[in-house]
Formats: C-alpha cells, sequence, structure tokens
C-alpha cells in the first residue's frame, strides 16, 4: 500500500522525456483513463498537455 507520497515517473511528451510526480492513486487512474480510451499513458499525457491554455 503505498504511504500517500508522490512518485516520479517519467514520459515522452513530444518527443522529449519528463518527469511527473503523483501520488500512487492518481497514477492508477490515469493508467485506467488511458485503457478506457484505448490510448497509452505518454498519448493521455499529450492529450492533456496539448489542451491547456
Amino acid at each position: 500500500m503505498s504511504d500517500g507520497r508522490p512518485v516520479k515517473r517519467s514520459l515522452t511528451l513530444r518527443g522529449h522525456r519528463t518527469s511527473v510526480s503523483l501520488e500512487d492513486v492518481f497514477w492508477r487512474a490515469f493508467r485506467d483513463i488511458a485503457a478506457a480510451e484505448g490510448t497509452t499513458i505518454n498519448g493521455l499525457a499529450a492529450e492533456i498537455d496539448a489542451g491547456r491554455g
């Protein structure tokens, strides 16, 4: 079980590696959303990044 501390993971956005820190519960939700949408974690992150104002 996670202690609630953020976990840092690497992603690739627009061909560049970057790190994102989220609590484990959010990483699990992120993976679930990506799977439900038929995309990868990198693909979902890129979609979110593209939608930022």
